[in-house]
């Protein structure tokens, strides 16, 4: 299975998240199981900072998302990994897409959300959310 993909020459799709702001010509599977591409999360904070969930774990602000954008001549960034209560989130003005598709994930009342891609164009579907 592909660590990530690109979606459309434009959109990097990926589990978690990124490991800084270099080419996504080095993404090796050997290396660790590639795993910032796994669980790394985004942040408000800038940079590339250590994570609550553990020390191989990473945060990257949204000057990382810029550097990786610019580097790899990418516009946005589609990523999953985190329960949200809405199913999604969008990220430093709509360069990255968090999607969450476990509805009610571990009883925490969540949304879920997918998304299609059409003429260039993210559809988001929000599905699964308890009523109150």
């Amino acid at each position: 299975m592909p660590i990530a993909a690109v979606l459309s020459r434009h959109i990097f799709c990926v589990h978690g998240g990124i490991n800084g702001t270099g080419s996504i010509d080095g993404i090796r599977k050997e290396e660790a199981f590639a795993f910032p591409y796994l669980w790394n999360d985004p942040s408000k904070r800038p940079g590339l900072t250590a994570s609550t969930r553990g020390s191989t774990v990473k945060e990257f602000g949204p000057d990382i998302v810029d550097g990786f954008l610019q580097t790899n001549n990418l516009k946005k960034i589609i990523r999953g990994h985190t329960a949200l209560e809405n199913g999604y989130r969008w990220w430093f003005d709509g360069k990255l897409l968090s999607l969450f598709s476990c509805p009610d994930y571990v009883g925490l009342g969540n949304a879920a959300a997918f998304a299609l891609f059409e003429k260039e164009e993210i559809k988001l579907f929000v599905f699964g959310k308890q009523q109150e």
